[in-house]
Protein backbone atom coordinates (compact mmCIF):
# COMPACT_ATOMS: atom_id res chain seq x y z
CA UNK A 1 0.00 0.00 0.00
CA UNK A 2 1.47 3.42 -0.93
CA UNK A 3 2.02 5.69 1.90
CA UNK A 4 -0.67 8.36 2.38
CA UNK A 5 1.68 11.09 1.54
CA UNK A 6 2.00 9.80 -1.69
CA UNK A 7 -2.08 9.30 -2.28
CA UNK A 8 -2.16 13.22 -1.39
CA UNK A 9 0.07 14.03 -4.01
CA UNK A 10 -1.13 11.59 -6.61
CA UNK A 11 -4.61 13.76 -5.52
CA UNK A 12 -3.18 16.92 -6.03
CA UNK A 13 -1.56 16.16 -9.29
CA UNK A 14 -4.92 14.80 -10.82
CA UNK A 15 -6.73 18.25 -9.51
CA UNK A 16 -4.28 20.18 -11.86
CA UNK A 17 -4.70 18.15 -14.43
CA UNK A 18 -8.39 18.23 -14.31
CA UNK A 19 -8.48 21.97 -13.91
CA UNK A 20 -5.65 23.23 -15.91
CA UNK A 21 -8.00 23.61 -19.09
CA UNK A 22 -10.91 24.83 -17.59
CA UNK A 23 -8.27 27.55 -16.51
CA UNK A 24 -6.38 27.93 -19.32
CA UNK A 25 -10.60 28.45 -20.54
CA UNK A 26 -10.66 31.82 -17.98
CA UNK A 27 -7.67 33.34 -19.45
CA UNK A 28 -8.55 32.80 -22.96
CA UNK A 29 -12.02 34.09 -22.22
CA UNK A 30 -14.35 30.62 -23.20
CA UNK A 31 -15.53 30.46 -19.66
CA UNK A 32 -16.31 33.05 -17.11
CA UNK A 33 -13.95 33.62 -13.81
CA UNK A 34 -16.60 32.02 -11.42
CA UNK A 35 -16.79 28.53 -13.20
CA UNK A 36 -12.86 29.08 -13.14
CA UNK A 37 -12.65 30.07 -9.45
CA UNK A 38 -15.43 26.89 -8.80
CA UNK A 39 -13.40 24.43 -10.81
CA UNK A 40 -10.06 25.29 -8.47
CA UNK A 41 -11.25 25.97 -5.49
CA UNK A 42 -14.48 24.17 -5.17
CA UNK A 43 -13.61 21.06 -5.97
CA UNK A 44 -10.41 20.70 -4.50
CA UNK A 45 -11.83 19.25 -1.01
CA UNK A 46 -13.26 16.30 -3.16
CA UNK A 47 -9.84 15.51 -5.56
CA UNK A 48 -8.38 15.41 -1.65
CA UNK A 49 -11.16 13.43 -0.48
CA UNK A 50 -11.23 10.81 -2.99
CA UNK A 51 -7.17 10.39 -3.38
CA UNK A 52 -7.55 8.95 0.01
CA UNK A 53 -10.48 6.92 -0.02
CA UNK A 54 -8.71 3.75 -0.88
CA UNK A 55 -6.92 3.94 1.94
CA UNK A 56 -9.17 4.58 4.29
CA UNK A 57 -10.00 1.18 4.96
CA UNK A 58 -6.32 -0.34 5.46
CA UNK A 59 -5.58 -0.82 9.13
CA UNK A 60 -2.65 1.20 9.47
CA UNK A 61 -3.79 4.15 7.43
CA UNK A 62 -4.40 7.56 9.34
CA UNK A 63 -7.86 7.98 8.00
CA UNK A 64 -8.83 4.47 10.15
CA UNK A 65 -6.58 5.11 12.92
CA UNK A 66 -8.39 8.27 13.51
CA UNK A 67 -11.47 6.95 12.82
CA UNK A 68 -10.60 3.97 15.36
CA UNK A 69 -9.74 6.38 17.76
CA UNK A 70 -12.34 9.16 17.69
CA UNK A 71 -15.48 8.17 15.88
CA UNK A 72 -16.82 6.29 19.12
CA UNK A 73 -15.53 9.16 21.80
CA UNK A 74 -17.89 11.30 18.98
CA UNK A 75 -20.61 9.00 18.46
CA UNK A 76 -21.10 8.62 22.33
CA UNK A 77 -20.71 12.27 23.09
CA UNK A 78 -23.36 13.34 20.22
CA UNK A 79 -25.76 10.55 21.94
CA UNK A 80 -25.23 11.99 25.76
CA UNK A 81 -25.98 15.42 24.21
CA UNK A 82 -28.94 14.35 22.79
CA UNK A 83 -30.48 12.45 26.00
CA UNK A 84 -29.67 15.27 27.76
Amino acid sequence: MPPFERHLRAGLVVHAVVVFPIVVGVFTEVWSRQIGLLAAVGTLPGTLGGSIVPDADHPSSRPYRLAYRWLPVVAAGTVALLLV
